[in-house]
């Protein structure tokens, strides 16, 4: 999956970024009053995988749909956000897979 540069959620426009690295050695973070999700590019000085940047992606918008929702009690936790994540990038990565075929002339 390409990472989008921009989503919205709520009617807000958010903005999705792949900077090298963030400051705190995070791998990603979202500021929902900002208007940004970031995702690093690098991780502990090591270029972090494609699949990890997509579930960091989902994690990170996993906590701004709970902020918009004013779940700011299950954005907080961070055990609920992994595994929710972690969900969605899976039924994701499978809903691609499932494109691929489709679209795939071998397969018709």
């Amino acid at each position: 999956m390409k990472i989008p540069k921009k989503i919205r959620i709520g009617g807000q426009t958010i903005e999705v970024s792949q900077p090298n690295c963030i400051d705190g050695g995070k791998l990603g973070e979202c500021r929902l009053g900002d208007g940004y999700i970031r995702i690093a590019e690098q991780f502990n000085s090591a270029k972090q995988s494609e699949s990890s940047k997509l579930n960091t992606y989902w994690h990170e918008v996993t906590h701004c749909i709970l902020d918009t929702m004013g779940r700011g009690d299950l954005s907080q936790d961070e055990t609920f956000v992994s595994c929710f994540s972690g969900f969605l990038t899976e039924c994701y990565i499978s809903m691609e897979e499932d494109w691929k075929k489709d679209n795939d002339p071998k397969t018709e």
